[in-house]
């Protein structure tokens, strides 16, 4: 039972630190009024935020945001995987009994710095799509489309 107050008494803790340092946030950064013209922070709320455990979480979150930002990508990214997979094993049989080939349709592109990467995407195209014209845009009614194709781009 002690135990259960200790982690509630810390749950209340970090709560309360949240909120305060939400609050602090919220009045240090500029923001707008319903004007739209922006109200600089003051030199007091300024000191606030650059001192203290603030301070340091701030200057943490800056120093380490892609680091956070990937990792929440990626924790975000697998738990919609998750919930999607029932959906996508779905259209990976629709796909396989209406069109022959591969479900998946690998493209390559261009990330930060230039840096190249695949992207994996459902089939919605027969495999000779682009064979005589090359890569083209898609249109409206696209004679490309596999059968069901177009009911998958449209939910996607």
């Amino acid at each position: 039972m002690e135990k259960i107050k200790h982690h509630i008494n810390y749950a209340i803790l970090f709560l309360f630190i949240g909120i305060f340092v939400t609050i602090l946030i919220q009045i240090g950064y500029a923001q707008t009024n319903p004007e739209n013209n922006v109200i600089a922070p003051e030199p007091g709320s300024l000191i606030l935020l650059s001192t203290g455990i603030t301070g340091w979480m701030l200057r943490f979150a800056r120093k380490r945001f892609k680091e956070f930002k990937r990792f929440f990508d990626i924790l975000v990214g697998a738990a919609g995987l998750v919930i999607a997979s029932p959906v996508i094993l779905f259209t990976v049989i629709l796909i396989k009994i209406v069109s022959p080939g591969p479900v998946f349709y690998r493209q390559q592109r261009v990330g930060l710095d230039g840096k190249l990467f695949n992207i994996y995407k459902i089939r919605t195209m027969r495999l000779d799509a682009e064979k005589t014209t090359g890569p083209v845009w898609a249109k409206e009614d696209d004679p490309r489309l596999i059968k069901f194709g177009k009911v998958i781009r449209k939910s996607h």
